[in-house]
């Protein structure tokens, strides 16, 4: 294989705009940490899997751009696109996906809205008669489950009294 200027050149581009793509994952996952509470264990899974993406992102670019070599100006170029992207656009991915998502956020709260809509006003008309009947079934239910006991309590007392012999003849 012949190594070229330009090859090599284009090979530094590349490892620029890998360094800058991993800086790109990474404002996606700290979006996503600022959006949603999470546990320290899914902290540590989702470093986990940026360092493995950012490794791999960093192999692919040696492979497919320079036949396989990893280049020590590659590592260099690829932190160095990290850092400039950084530099350049400090936080404004990140604000932009925060605000995204709570645009995003909002838009599915005034669907839902709409949607259970219907439901609130069928609730509002029946829910009082419908309660009211559930109130007095539920005096009823009581009502005969009280008069069911004192039954039961009295048919107790009289077998108990006719086992012992007590019963009046």
């Amino acid at each position: 294989m012949t190594v070229t200027v330009l090859g090599q050149l284009l090979f530094l581009l590349w490892s620029l705009a890998a360094g800058g793509a991993i800086a790109l994952l990474y404002d996606i996952l700290r979006t996503s940490r600022r959006v949603v509470k999470t546990p320290d264990a899914v902290i540590t899974l989702s470093d986990a899997l940026f360092i493995l993406a950012a490794t791999l992102m960093l192999l692919c670019t040696a492979f497919f751009k320079n036949g396989g070599e990893v280049r020590w100006y590659g590592i260099l170029a690829t932190v160095l696109g990290f850092v400039l992207y950084k530099l350049i656009f400090k936080d404004f991915f990140v604000r932009l996906f925060v605000r995204a998502v709570g645009i995003i956020k909002q838009i599915i709260i005034f669907l839902l809205k709409i949607i259970f809509f219907p439901i609130k006003i069928i609730f509002r008309i029946f829910g009082r008669p419908v309660r009211f009947v559930a109130w007095h079934t539920g005096k009823l239910a009581s009502s005969v489950r009280s008069r069911v006991r004192v039954v039961r309590d009295r048919a107790f007392i009289k077998m108990k009294s006719g086992l012992l012999g007590l019963r009046k003849k």
